[in-house]
């Protein structure tokens, strides 16, 4: 059984260039790692688009929820039972403990004016309890 050669290898009369001498492979080898290079930036460069638009998008229905269409909601519709319950009370779970992070963050940690932290630390509380009060309805 015969061995595979790798058909990107650099021949011997490769190796002899200066360009492999100084770069360490062939010129083939560099053109074929900047195609790529070039591939992988085109690609980030396409992703940052959508994610201009979709940040676009968000701005403009900043406070507004997005309405599921009827094709939609009946692929998601899934029924209220215990385990879909008690995603939703770690949710805000999970909120409160962020606001409560926050809360004392702005306590202990970060500097800012008195009055900057009074505001904050009376804001977090009162939606703690607004989320306290959504935790005990589920």
């Amino acid at each position: 059984m015969e061995e595979m050669k790798d058909p990107m290898a650099p021949t011997a009369k490769e190796k002899k260039t200066g360009f492999y001498k100084l770069f360490g492979m062939s010129k083939r080898q560099w053109d074929l790692e900047i195609k790529l290079a070039q591939i992988k930036k085109n690609k980030q460069r396409k992703e940052m688009k959508t994610f201009k638009d979709i940040k676009e998008i968000r701005e403009g229905l900043f406070g507004k929820r997005a309405k599921a269409s009827d094709a939609t909601r009946a692929k998601l519709s899934k029924p209220y039972d215990r385990t879909a319950a008690a995603a939703t009370k770690r949710k805000v779970r999970n909120a409160v403990d962020d606001l409560n992070h926050i809360a004392w963050q702005f306590e202990n940690q970060f500097e800012a004016s008195t009055s900057t932290k009074q505001k904050v630390i009376q804001k977090a509380d009162s939606l703690i309890k607004e989320l306290e009060g959504l935790h005990k309805l589920l």
